[in-house]
């Protein structure tokens, strides 16, 4: 595909693909949007591109909460470890 045939519409079925083929959940779908977009802004350093195809996209990563493992999941971890290594 030619670097100048992606417009808004590329970024938009871009994130649609991520999320709905690829299965990615949002934060790894923002991840993957603001690395195409810095390659963006570079060809547009150099000049290979005019116009922004981000002009107005925008993107936010949600928190998200962990959990921690409990102490007997850690020891249950530990031992399962210790049969592999030794």
């Amino acid at each position: 595909m030619d670097i100048t045939q992606i417009d808004h519409g590329f970024v938009s079925d871009y994130d649609f693909w991520l999320r709905s083929v690829r299965k990615c959940g949002n934060n790894t779908a923002v991840k993957y949007l603001k690395n195409f977009k810095k390659i963006i802004h570079l060809c547009m350093a150099h000049g290979w591109i005019t116009k922004d195809p981000f002009l107005g996209y925008k993107t936010k990563i949600k928190a998200v909460e962990r959990p921690y493992l409990t102490k007997e999941e850690i020891q249950i971890s530990m031992k399962r470890n210790s049969y592999q290594i030794g």
